[in-house]
């Protein structure tokens, strides 16, 4: 049987300590009661606060002690070229590790870079208060890190 996991929807709308976890628990749940289980989960990298890290941990040493199969999908560095703490974490539990090209919005040439856009403008510079912002306000795309400095005239160290 094959699920997919969708970690936006699960971690969207928890307000109270316990509800990803209750949502994590309905999960395991239905793995127990299937057989043969293979398991989709994608954005992993949208698992961003230490409680919810910490409760996707425990799920993954789940999956591994039971032998399920799980493929993850995800972005390993943030549009600021910082890396996603629940990627580093994950490692331990990967047996196999691909890692998948984006092409840049603008040249087309290997993007290693996310730009973040708030209502279609690029967010130059780079705000974090835009997270408070409904999530289909922003959007990101990939782009090179000359492009990158291009568009937002940021020096790009990485």
């Amino acid at each position: 049987k094959i699920f997919s996991l969708d970690l936006t929807g699960m971690v969207a709308g928890t307000k109270y300590r316990g509800d990803f976890e209750d949502r994590i628990k309905s999960v395991v749940d239905e793995v127990i009661k299937a057989k043969n289980v293979i398991l989709f989960i994608d954005e992993v990298q949208f698992i961003v606060s230490r409680p919810y890290i910490n409760e996707f941990m425990k799920f993954l040493e789940f999956c591994d002690t039971k032998g399920i199969s799980v493929y993850m999908f995800g972005l390993n560095l943030d549009y600021s070229g910082e890396p996603f703490e629940i990627i580093s974490r994950i490692i331990q539990y990967v047996d196999e590790l691909e890692l998948c090209t984006s092409y840049c919005e603008k040249c087309g040439n290997p993007a290693n870079m996310s730009l973040r856009y708030v209502c279609g403008v690029p967010d130059i510079n780079q705000d974090s208060d835009t997270q408070m912002l409904e999530s289909e306000l922003i959007t990101y795309k990939p782009v090179c890190r000359k492009c990158f400095r291009s568009i937002t005239g940021a020096e790009v160290i990485k």
